[in-house]
């Protein structure tokens, strides 16, 4: 399922920041995609930041993940298994709201 939703978001979440940074699709040679994604991507963001109070891997884990030690302990932990399934979880809620 993760890696379902990984793949679902990350074109619009990707089109949607580079919106935001200005960044422009006519480098790669695509079509540049519909662009009507970036509203409900822009709400997905919000909502997604609203419930878990963060957008940042580190701080939704609860390990520094730039620390190989801190790594291992959050992976010795599973905390990736246990937390990230419930930020999948918010995440495909809120998808079905907005659709």
């Amino acid at each position: 399922m993760a890696a379902i939703l990984a793949g679902v978001f990350a074109v619009p979440l990707g089109i949607f920041m580079a919106g935001r940074t200005g960044i422009t699709l006519a480098f790669i040679g695509e079509e540049v995609p519909d662009l009507r994604i970036i509203e409900p991507a822009s709400a997905l963001i919000g909502e997604i930041r609203y419930r878990n109070h963060s957008l940042n891997c580190t701080e939704l884990i609860g390990y520094d993940l730039s620390n190989p030690e801190a790594l291992a302990v959050a992976r010795e932990k599973k905390a990736f298994h246990s937390k990230c399934s419930t930020f999948v979880g918010d995440a495909w809620d809120i998808l079905e709201m907005l659709l």
